[in-house]
């Protein structure tokens, strides 16, 4: 069974040219013919900034496809729409169940941060999904990693983590990641696939991390409308083998 898995950090659907339009990011999805898309910075009935547009629920009506969102903040509000923003799903298959996992460090104040997790359903087939977005801050960083690993070392279904990491390949956070899971971009290509700044994209921020229940058939940083966030999208096409790839983490 192959699947096309998309990661995308939408910036709110504020583009480089200052424009807010969801449309352009929907544009982009649409085209990729992703079956599941993690998405990062995106406003739930949040701020003005978006014009406190529920944009998940935008995105998944347009583009006919089941949802679930991880919230890493949340604002007080006096209508019962919550205001929120964090990290997405966008999904073809139906999510089987979802839940959020906090990875802020306390009592470090900081921007909030999160890891959604989703078991979906392909043609009878079970596998889970980790959307996330990590801090800018080295130390932080490493250890919201370190939960994740955590989390991931005792899971045994078929799973893809996914999302804006804020690190660089090689680094130690990066090699602890792939101690349990497999950076698609490193186990394709012999370089990283830059996915920022998105008009002259010099550095890999973005991955989808694989377990060995997968075999890697391609992967590219999508061009098509970089003026829509400041992220290109990363794509991977997969095969979901029957049995893990021997060898392989």
């Amino acid at each position: 069974m192959q699947l096309n898995i998309l990661t995308f950090n939408i910036h709110h659907g504020r583009g480089t040219d200052g424009k807010l339009d969801l449309g352009r990011i929907a544009h982009i999805i649409e085209a990729s013919g992703a079956d599941v898309i993690g998405l990062n910075e995106l406003d739930r009935s949040f701020l003005r900034r978006s014009a406190f547009v529920d944009q998940l629920k935008w995105l998944a009506e347009r583009l006919n496809m089941h949802a679930a969102f991880g919230a890493t903040v949340t604002l007080p509000s006096l209508k019962r729409t919550p205001r929120q923003y964090g990290n997405g799903l966008l999904s073809r298959f139906p999510i089987i169940s979802h839940s959020n996992h906090p990875l802020s460090v306390l009592p470090i104040k900081s921007e909030g941060r999160a890891m959604l997790e989703a078991c979906l359903l392909a043609h009878g087939q079970p596998f889970k999904l980790f959307v996330t977005h990590l801090s800018i801050n080295p130390v932080l960083k490493a250890i919201q990693a370190n939960r994740i690993r955590k989390k991931l070392i005792n899971e045994s279904m078929p799973h893809l983590v996914m999302g804006d990491f804020n690190l660089r390949p090689g680094t130690a956070t990066w090699l602890k990641m792939n101690d349990c899971v497999r950076d698609v971009c490193h186990a394709a290509h012999s370089s990283p696939v830059h996915t920022f700044p998105s008009y002259r994209p010099l550095f890999q921020l973005d991955y989808i991390f694989a377990s060995s229940h997968f075999q890697i058939d391609s992967v590219e940083a999508l061009r098509l409308l970089p003026s829509a966030s400041d992220h290109l999208p990363l794509k991977v096409s997969l095969t979901l083998a029957n049995n893990p790839i021997s060898g392989q983490h």
